[in-house]
This record gives C-alpha cells, sequence and structure tokens, in this order.
C-alpha cells in the first residue's frame, strides 16, 4: 500500500502506525515528502 506521509525524515523499516507497519520509505524531494510502503493490518 503506498502511503504519503507529511514528514522530512522517513521512519525506519517496521515502524508501527496506528493500522499499517512500514516496510520502506524514502523522501521525496519532488513531492516534498516521504513516501512509503507498508502493510495495512486488520
Amino acid at each position: 500500500m503506498p502511503l504519503v506521509l507529511d514528514a522530512k525524515e522517513p521512519p525506519a523499516p517496521g515502524t508501527k502506525l496506528e493500522t499499517t507497519e512500514i516496510t520502506s520509505a524514502v523522501y521525496s524531494p519532488a513531492l516534498d515528502k516521504v513516501v512509503a510502503l507498508g502493510y495495512v493490518r486488520k
């Protein structure tokens, strides 16, 4: 699932959000945001 985060630093792999676990993330200068992939838990 693609995610766009309002952050300047990407979270570490394995970081858990409310319903998502981040698998990878990188800062996108074109978007000026962090773009991440993760698993959504039910």
